[in-house]
Order: C-alpha cells, then structure tokens, then sequence
C-alpha cells in the first residue's frame, strides 16, 4: 500500500502477524462490502481487567476478549490506512502506536474500549446500593437522527449533556441512573440510512420504591417524554417502539448495565412483514455489519472524543482523568429516600 503512512506497516506487523480477513479489499471508494466495525467473537468468560486491579463481581457472558478487541483494531487500522486520507492515515498510526504501557485512549479503539468497559463494570459493582430496585429505559428521541456523512458536524457532548439535563428532571430525585448512548446505522427495506443515536440505561432505585406500582411507572413514562420527547408518531415506522420503561430483577444489573456502553456497533436493517395470526402489519430489525466506508466514518467521529463520552451518570461522580483508572462515587445517600412515596 504504498499510498499509506510509512509507520502503519512495520507497526502492524509488531502488534501481530495475523492475516486480517478484509486485507483483500480494494480501494475505499470500491470497498463497500459488509464487514462489521464491532463484531464480537465472545466466549463466556473474560481475561483479566485491563488497567484495572479491582476483582468484579460479574461479567456479562458475552463480553469481548482482549484477543477479540486485539484483532478488531488490527482490522480497523488496515481499513483506515487503505482510505489515503491524511485524518485516516493519522487515527491508523495512532491506533497502532497503542501499547499496554502507552495506551492511545482513543473512542475508536476497540481495545481501550474494552479496558474502558471494564474499569466501570468494577466501579458501578463498587459503588452501587447493595438493595435496590431497577427500571431499564430505551429511549429513541425526536433529535436522534443524524444523515450519513454528516457526523463531522455533530456535537456529541453538547447533544448528550442535553440528554442528561433531560433525564435528571424527569427521574425521582433519589435516583441514581447509569446509561449511554447507542450508535447504529439504520436503514429501512435497505433504503433511507442514517445515524441513530439511542439512549439506553438503567435507573436505581431504593428498595421498596415500587418499580411494579403501575401509576408509578406511568408517571416516570409521562415525565420522561416531556423532558425527553421521543420520536413522534407521524416519523416512526410500523410499531415501532421509541420508549420503553419496564422494571428488571436487580440479581441481573451486574450483568446487564454495561450494554449501555457497547463494545461494538451495527446497522439495524429493519423490514415489514405481515404476522400470521392477525394479518397486521409490522417491522423488525436485524443486527448486520456496517459497511465499510459508513464504519470508517464512525471511527473518525468517536476518535474525536474521550473515552466515556457517550456514557451518562446520574447521582454517580466521576474522578480522574485515565480511561482505565478512574474511580465513582455516589453522591447522594441512597438510603435516605427509602421510604419515599
């Protein structure tokens, strides 16, 4: 690739001699082949915390390996040099120059993802109540749409800082809330892409609040699409479910809340079908791979950022600067509101 940096080959070649499986591709104008920019090759238990030395109480089952992270970045970087872009060029060496002693930090490397990912698993279990009662949310808000292409000009910070002003007035004040923004590349009967960005999280609450009093949970649905309206019905498609509220069994946090900061990044090809029993019309999605020169722009976009930037923290402080060193607190006693309502 004689149109690349010089660094990126003898680089690569340090890191590992594995052969990457897009090393075939030709050109990124022509390289429009789906190939997954977060594909996880998992297995059931994870190695050891990069950069972290408090033991965890759980993992989720699916978390990636440090191999798996490993062999996606080697992948991102020979993606980047092949785009001969000075941007792309630059993010490729600094990726590559990523070492257990120097890590880059990057938002795009897979690799200080994971260390990143596993630092707040091991701070979240650290630092949460030991009784408590959750409620996950999904909420696609009006604003969560953003045109192919068009990610340079997007504030992720000031668009989630909104998110998070949003969500601190519509929860309880004795709430404590970790959650995060999902990036995916949506399309429609493979038509209409664009960026969508999903807020995904989980609200703590003492126990005995009262996550299965309905008029409860009603109250939190009707203030959270006032503070944060989600998408309107004349812009959905089919049934699409924009805002979902429901409680969770608190013995599954440990090994859910980490979905709100993912290791990996999908299109969602929704289509329409016809149910079988009743005749009614709806839509679906499957989980695909990004193609390749809409994933090189999303790595752009998220190296412009720290680590932790699509993370939101409600009643929870974050201290440090190191990606794979910081520490949370709580800021409020949980318990003092147990009995409230």
């Amino acid at each position: 690739m004689a149109h690349n940096a010089k660094a990126i080959p003898s680089k690569l070649n340090t890191i590992s001699n594995e052969t990457s499986s897009s090393s075939d591709a030709g050109t990124l104008a022509l390289a429009l082949k789906l190939t997954p920019i977060g594909e996880n090759n998992m297995r059931k238990k994870s190695a050891p915390p990069t950069g972290a030395k408090r033991k965890l109480k759980t993992l989720p089952l699916e978390f990636e390996t440090f191999e798996d992270a490993k062999a996606k970045r080697i992948q991102l970087i020979r993606r980047l040099a092949k785009s001969a872009t000075p941007v792309s060029n630059a993010l490729a060496n600094e990726l590559a120059a990523c070492r257990k002693q120097s890590r880059c930090g990057s938002g795009a490397c897979p690799v200080c993802n994971r260390a990143f990912r596993l630092r707040l698993a091991s701070e979240v279990q650290r630092v949460r109540p030991d009784a408590f009662e959750v409620i996950r949310i999904s909420l696609i808000p009006a604003s969560f749409r953003v045109e192919v292409y068009d990610l340079p000009a997007f504030d992720l910070l000031r668009w989630v800082s909104s998110r998070r002003r949003a969500f601190q007035r519509a929860l309880p004040k004795e709430a404590l809330f970790v959650g995060g923004v999902d990036i995916s590349l949506n399309t429609f009967e493979n038509g209409d892409p664009h960026w969508c960005f999903h807020l995904y999280g989980f609200v703590l609450l003492p126990k005995g609040w009262g996550v299965q009093n309905r008029s409860k949970m009603r109250r939190m649905r009707a203030e959270l699409e006032r503070r944060c309206p989600p998408v309107p019905k004349h812009r959905r498609i089919g049934a699409e479910r924009v805002l979902t509220v429901g409680a969770l069994d608190s013995e599954n946090f440990d090994g859910a809340f980490l979905y709100a900061h993912k290791g990996g990044f999908y299109r969602r090809s929704r289509y329409a079908y016809t149910r079988e029993k009743t005749g009614k019309r709806s839509t679906n999605a499957e989980p695909q791979a990004i193609p390749r020169l809409a994933a090189l722009e999303l790595s752009i976009f998220l190296a412009r950022y720290r680590l932790g930037s699509r993370l939101i923290l409600i009643g929870f402080r974050r201290h440090g600067s190191r990606f794979d060193r910081f520490t949370l607190c709580r800021e409020r006693d949980f318990q003092s509101s147990q009995n409230d309502g």
